[in-house]
């Protein structure tokens, strides 16, 4: 019952403003096509930048940085070449040999030849 009233009411007022639409002034007529024909091309304006701006600029912007980040963690990246004195080939040679004792007193060794030397 309701769906056909409704039905009813929305062809009344489609057939009022179609009337109305009829017996508009030239003059008005011509006013409201410039303002409709103003709002489309404002419409088009803000979807023609907001699509400039949303893949043309900003997506090679992401890859650039990211390509920047990238060569810059490279570039800055180098492997600490001593720690306390010794290079990582000592390192791996330590961890390569498995008579670990010999070599501690090897470089005992030459720790105190190292220091003798400086002293002397």
């Amino acid at each position: 019952m309701k769906q056909t009233q409704q039905e009813q009411a929305t062809r009344n007022i489609v057939q009022q403003l179609d009337l109305d639409a009829e017996n508009i002034s030239p003059e008005l007529n011509a006013r409201l096509s410039q303002a409709r024909r103003e709002a489309l091309q404002q419409a088009e304006a803000k979807t023609a930048s907001r699509w400039f701006f949303s893949s043309t600029a900003y997506r090679p912007a992401a890859v650039l940085a990211m390509v920047l980040v990238a060569v810059l963690l490279v570039v800055d990246y180098q492997p600490q070449q001593q720690v306390d004195g010794f290079s990582p080939e000592t390192f791996e040679l330590v961890a390569a040999n498995p008579d670990f004792e010999l070599m501690q007193e090897e470089l005992e060794f030459y720790l105190w030849l190292e220091e003798s030397t400086e002293a002397g």
